[in-house]
């Protein structure tokens, strides 16, 4: 369902299967897809993407059936390009990783739980306001352990704390200080 103008595509098109239900909905201008891109599944949206004469540019997010997004991803001339993220179903950043011209060259799982839904490996805490890495550190069993590192703004180490089964260890010699002259 949707226009055509001298017989090419133009505004959005809706699709669907044999039921009659919308499986995409699709933004045209001159025969070529301009604008959102959309995929349904059951009835769901599943998938928004933006294309720009046909290619797909800027973002792209793939979402739960539940409705929150699940990834999002920057595209440019048709490739992923930049960081792209993963997200659990309760909004935590699971995975990181890096396009350049479509190749993945960077895959970081972080903020992962264990089997009894305890924190596990490393995990990073973002400013919500500026976007930066504030805070990183590791889990075992859901206890700190190991080097837990906070930055300011520009990306600079302010401190850091070592845990051992999540006890802070006050005297630690690696995380002391080191005057450089």
């Amino acid at each position: 369902e949707g226009n055509r103008v001298y017989i090419e595509l133009a505004g959005i098109c809706i699709f669907g299967n044999e039921a009659g239900i919308v499986t995409n909905e699709i933004e045209y201008k001159q025969g070529l897809k301009h604008g959102s891109y959309k995929t349904y599944e059951d009835g769901l949206l599943i998938r928004n993407e933006h294309y720009e004469n046909d290619v797909k540019q800027g973002w792209s997010y793939s979402y739960y059936p539940e409705g929150p997004v699940k990834s999002e991803t920057r595209f440019e001339d048709g490739y992923a390009q930049g960081n792209s993220k993963v997200f659990a179903l309760d909004g935590r950043i699971i995975t990181c990783m890096e396009y350049r011209r479509g190749v993945l060259v960077r895959k970081e799982e972080i903020n992962r739980k264990d089997n009894q839904g305890r924190n596990s490996g490393l995990w990073k805490w973002w400013n919500d306001e500026k976007g930066y890495l504030e805070r990183e550190g590791f889990y075992s069993k859901g206890l700190k352990n190991g080097y837990f590192k906070t930055y300011d703004d520009e990306g600079n180490l302010i401190s850091v704390e070592k845990y051992v089964d999540d006890v802070l260890q006050e005297n630690a010699i690696e995380t002391t200080p080191l005057r450089v002259k």
